[in-house]
């Protein structure tokens, strides 16, 4: 069962910044309250964050209570006041509810994640009313494949959403298992929510080669084929996937093959490479991340050395890698968006800091910007945590919003870059 249990419309309510907290921030920052955790022992989980189309942008995050995640979102306007804040209550399997995000291109929000055993998609309006023409009342339900191994499955997961260049959406998930043997798929929906039963097996294709991961990152080319990006992790070791989807949901068995190898050339012996998989628009992508130690868990105090590296449709790559390096900054999964420009941004939390690493369009370190390209923030909120999430948006202009914090309160930054 998954309901709206709430929606509050509060119009043109300025942020609270609270005294000297707020000469404390970054010029232009606005800094939002999630409530219930300063009343409650609820923790919060990862942020949430989409930037719609009228400049405005969602950010939120969740709690879970008894077997519901317990979801809050607010919609913030460029001047830092928010224009809506609704509530949103999903019935959840062990402590999952809500996990991705994303703005349709006509200024809807979709929210995806899991209720019981189905991974789900809801689809909302700006201000927060439940679009009960979209899937079945307002939700789509998907299973990701056919006959799960019960002994090892907690319900589907819906972990990311992308859309096709006709309004598809792409949905990436997880059967949720032991980082063993859990399992990825991936599904196809039309604009109002429906599966399209042409892709894959019933609108799901399983991906069988991406075993342990918990991220089923998915990007959608102009041609419509599918890039899917997955991880292994476990106690620190993993390696990345990246396969290709035809529009049938078919495995594009030649790039498979020529991207393992690009990711073994860059990886080198006795090395993890934890990459963000940035689309260039044009079918091909660029990979931003970290090389680390194999099997040392990454962490905010053990830096890693960081990599970007171009690749094409084909799976090759394009030119040489470009390597870089702070003593701050763990660069392993980063946040990751390419501005207009063709400028691509990075993201993460290194030692007490928010940290942005910009590169070029060519994926070197822009020299023009910041410290070699690095740009460095005070601690966001909850630094005293050992993981503060970070976030990237696109903003007005050309620029972006650095999305920075955990559990109660969530900061946006602009970023002097375009």
């Amino acid at each position: 069962m998954i309901r709206l249990a709430t929606v509050a419309v509060l119009l043109a309510l300025a942020v609270g910044f609270g005294g000297s907290a707020a000469s404390a921030l970054p010029q232009g920052t606005c800094r939002i309250y999630m409530p219930g955790a300063m009343e409650t022992r609820h923790r919060y989980s990862q942020v949430l964050d989409a930037a719609l189309p009228d400049g405005s942008v969602v950010v939120g995050s969740s709690y879970v209570q008894r077997h519901s995640a317990i979801v809050h979102l607010r919609r913030v306007l460029p001047d830092c006041q928010i224009a809506a804040s609704f509530r949103v209550i999903v019935r959840s399997s062990f402590t999952w509810g809500i996990d991705a995000i994303a703005a349709t291109p006509d200024g809807r929000i979709l929210l995806a994640g899991n209720s019981r055993r189905s991974a789900v998609v809801g689809r909302f309006f700006a201000n927060g009313g439940l679009d009960r023409s979209f899937g079945n009342d307002g939700w789509a339900r998907i299973l990701g494949y056919r006959h799960p191994y019960f002994g090892n499955f907690f319900g589907f997961d819906a972990k990311s959403l992308a859309f096709g260049p006709d309004g598809t959406i792409v949905v990436g998930g997880t059967d949720g298992g032991a980082h063993c043997c859990s399992r990825e798929f991936v599904s196809e929906l039309t604009p109002n929510g429906a599966l399209i039963r042409s892709f894959g097996r019933d609108g799901s294709r399983a991906i069988l080669g991406i075993a342990g991961s918990y991220i089923t990152d998915v990007s959608v080319n102009p041609d419509r084929s599918i890039y899917v990006f997955g991880e292994y992790e476990q106690s620190g070791c993993g390696a990345p996937t990246i396969v290709r989807l035809f529009t049938d949901g078919s495995f594009d068995s030649r790039f498979d093959t020529a991207m393992a190898r690009t990711i073994k050339h860059v990886a080198r012996p006795k090395l993890r490479f934890s990459p963000s998989l940035v689309p260039d628009g044009a079918d091909g992508f660029t990979l931003v991340g970290g090389l680390d130690r194999t099997c040392v868990l990454p962490n905010g105090t053990n830096p890693s050395e960081g990599v970007s590296v171009r690749v094409a449709s084909s799976g090759q790559m394009v030119g040489a890698p470009t390597y870089f390096y702070s003593r701050e900054y763990a660069f392993d999964t980063p946040a990751a968006l390419r501005l207009p420009s063709g400028r691509i941004v990075a993201a993460g939390f290194g030692g007490a800091n928010t940290l942005v690493q910009v590169l070029g369009p060519d994926g070197s370190r822009d020299p023009n910007i910041g410290d070699h390209g690095l740009l460095r923030f005070g601690p966001p909120p909850g630094a005293h945590d050992r993981y503060p999430s970070t976030g990237l948006l696109r903003r007005a202009g050309g620029s972006a919003w650095l999305v920075s914090g955990l559990r109660h309160e969530i900061d946006l930054t602009p970023l002097p870059v375009r």
